[in-house]
């Protein structure tokens, strides 16, 4: 997808789609926790945080589209979201009590720290400041790629086995 023009959107809409999967799950999940017993509180954390994960990625991924056109401030403010929304994704599993998850996200914050230092460098020097908008453009709809199969578990047949 990077490889075509317009790549960084549809990686983006994958993205938005895999949020959309976890969404599904986690509601699967909890309308059939009867069938299932109960379905621990860490695995629903975790269906919200990738979530999270995967919304961060994808303003990641808008904000090198727009780097790549010039618009240098639309790719700042893309990125500050993406710190903004890990952050969020850090924070929410710190105070949960999910250190693996915290450290996870905090990882991921780097990469996205470090181009958004020097996007905003480089909209400071080169560019002179371009603004950075308040209200970014929304992200586009979430695309997935595959669909769900039923689950049908093989039965034996009892001649076989004698």
């Amino acid at each position: 997808a990077y490889e075509r023009s317009g790549g960084s959107a549809l990686v983006a809409s994958l993205h938005r789609g895999v949020g959309d999967i976890c969404d599904k799950g986690a509601r699967v999940l909890r309308e059939n926790a009867g069938e299932y017993a109960a379905v621990p509180p860490r695995t629903v954390r975790y269906f919200a945080l990738f979530k999270s994960t995967q919304k961060a990625l994808a303003f990641r991924c808008l904000g090198e589209e727009a780097e790549a056109k010039g618009e240098i401030g639309l790719a700042v403010g893309y990125l500050q979201r993406a710190l903004y929304t890990m952050d969020n994704a850090r924070i929410s599993a710190t105070s949960s009590g999910d250190a693996d998850w915290a450290e996870c996200c905090a990882a991921a914050m780097g990469p996205l720290k470090e181009k958004g230092d020097y996007l905003e460098n480089e909209n400071r020097t080169v560019h002179f400041n371009a603004p950075v908008p308040k209200e970014l453009p929304k992200l586009p709809d979430g695309r997935t790629m595959v669909t769900p199969l039923v689950f049908e578990p093989k039965v034996l047949d009892q001649d076989l086995l004698f």
